[in-house]
């Protein structure tokens, strides 16, 4: 296969084992799963996901899910400078889910809908792939129906 990839304007993470150490938090989002990484030491949490555990520099840590509700904190409401494939307006809130805080994109909402305080839920969304990577996902919040 020929292609003239160009990797300088992608916006989006590699996914494949071959180029991050994250995959695994990848392969949980293509199943529909939210997780992050705890450390088996100090239990610390953290996001984004990492390899060695940035409270105790413990290299042991585990996935752990997170939860499936999560509350709004703050918001933006984004119209212009909008990445190509984003839809115009783009919301963008920083969730509280369990121990974290998450900063993504509000998905399948209006901008009259959003507000500090409101209960999302995780959703996985699949985002252009790369000859590297040819199914990439990304997580995105929803907001929670009662």
């Amino acid at each position: 296969m020929t292609t003239n990839y160009v990797a300088t304007i992608d916006p989006f993470p590699h996914q494949s084992p071959k180029l991050t150490k994250m995959y695994p938090f990848y392969d949980h989002l293509r199943k529909g799963r939210l997780v992050t990484t705890q450390c088996r030491e100090c239990r610390h949490t953290t996001w984004p996901p990492k390899t060695i555990c940035p409270a105790c520099a413990s290299a042991g840590v585990e996935w752990v899910d997170l939860p499936e509700e999560g509350t709004v904190i703050e918001y933006t409401i984004a119209e212009r400078g909008i990445p190509a494939g984003f839809s115009i307006p783009t919301i963008f809130v920083l969730v509280q889910i369990g121990p974290v805080r998450i900063l993504s994109r509000l998905i399948d909402a209006d901008p009259d809908q959003v507000e500090t305080g409101i209960s999302v839920k995780p959703a996985v969304v699949q985002v252009p792939g790369t000859p590297y990577d040819p199914e990439r996902f990304l997580p995105v919040f929803k907001l929670k129906t009662k």
